[in-house]
């Protein structure tokens, strides 16, 4: 029996990414890592373009949604012209 209570008291932790983040629908740190990287990368002024298009200062204030966004947007722009 001691066995079926040891089995009961384990837990599952949440992932790293879900337990340090207090919103879980706020951007995960991967993604703000990326975005902080990529907008490096391309020379984009990172506190323009979140003030212009999400209202907010720092990246950890976006979305999970709107950080993909951003981060697929940054992308193009540092993909090279084929035309």
């Amino acid at each position: 029996m001691a066995r079926a209570n040891s089995s009961a008291d384990r837990s599952h932790p949440k992932p790293a990414c879900l337990a340090e983040r207090s919103n879980p629908s706020q951007a995960t740190d991967a993604q703000v890592h990326a975005i902080r990287a990529i907008a490096s990368k391309a020379g984009v002024s990172l506190a323009s373009e979140l003030e212009q298009g999400y209202g907010v200062r720092n990246p950890n204030q976006l979305t999970i949604a709107q950080a993909s966004q951003l981060i697929d947007s940054m992308k193009q722009n540092l993909a090279p012209s084929t035309v």
